[in-house]
């Protein structure tokens, strides 16, 4: 079972993220739970004053939050956390890069934040904008983006930063109905699929530069014995 990690400041007692207006207070574990599709309430919500989650009625297995292990050498007790950040990457007990992807986003908004009045300064010519909002907001948001195992749902989060920052520089909401295309191109830069895919690539361009005895190549070439093809299953 993937292990979850709990966010925000009231976790939801199904999924474990962080919950808005919309959700419901179970009565029996004390956690506020979303509407759809944790909370199984189907149609619209309505206060239900002895209402208990599905974890609570034992229709899903206990919580999988892992609590981080306890290890002893020797006598001596080793500390263990639950993540660990080594120049600027975050690596996590849940796996993936979601504890990464989230730390970006951290960073990335406190530099927005830093610059914002010289990105929205409508003095400053949009394509030179850019150019700041590239080397100094987007870089950070996808720094060591190049090893992310990314999803999909890694992709959206970050997608979804990115294009808020955009349309906060050219101050378009998304009711004025203007193409986030549009705005790139007014701004001089390229979406956040493209500038993460191109990254990717370089950094395997210098993998396929590398020698061939090097173990990063050792290990990409490596051969198993097996009748297992090379690669996940698809399914």
């Amino acid at each position: 079972m993937r292990k979850l990690k709990q966010s925000g400041k009231h976790p939801c007692g199904i999924c474990f993220r962080g919950v808005g207006s919309n959700s419901i207070f179970c009565g029996q574990c004390k956690h506020w739970i979303h509407h759809r599709p944790c909370s199984g309430i189907k149609g619209r919500l309505k206060p239900i004053p002895d209402y208990s989650c599905r974890r609570c009625r034992q229709e899903l297995p206990p919580s999988p939050v892992e609590q981080p292990a306890e290890y002893f050498f020797e006598g001596t007790h080793i500390e263990t956390v639950c993540e660990f950040c080594y120049l600027g990457d975050v690596s996590g007990n849940t796996g993936g890069c979601v504890d990464a992807v989230t730390a970006r986003i951290k960073s990335a908004w406190k530099s927005f934040r830093e610059l914002l009045s010289l990105l929205t300064n409508r003095a400053i010519a949009p394509l030179h904008r850019g150019d700041v909002f590239s080397a100094c907001v987007r870089a950070v948001l996808l720094h060591a983006s190049e090893t992310w195992p990314v999803t999909a749902e890694d992709q959206r989060r970050l997608s979804n930063t990115d294009n808020t920052m955009v349309r906060w520089m050219s101050r378009k909401k998304i009711s004025d109905r203007v193409r986030l295309s549009d705005m790139h191109q007014e701004i001089g830069i390229q979406s956040l699929r493209v500038c993460l895919r191109t990254r990717r690539l370089r950094w395997f361009g210098h993998l396929e530069r590398q020698p061939v005895d090097a173990w990063p190549n050792a290990i990409r070439h490596i051969s198993i014995s097996g009748t297992a093809p090379r690669g996940r299953p698809r399914k």
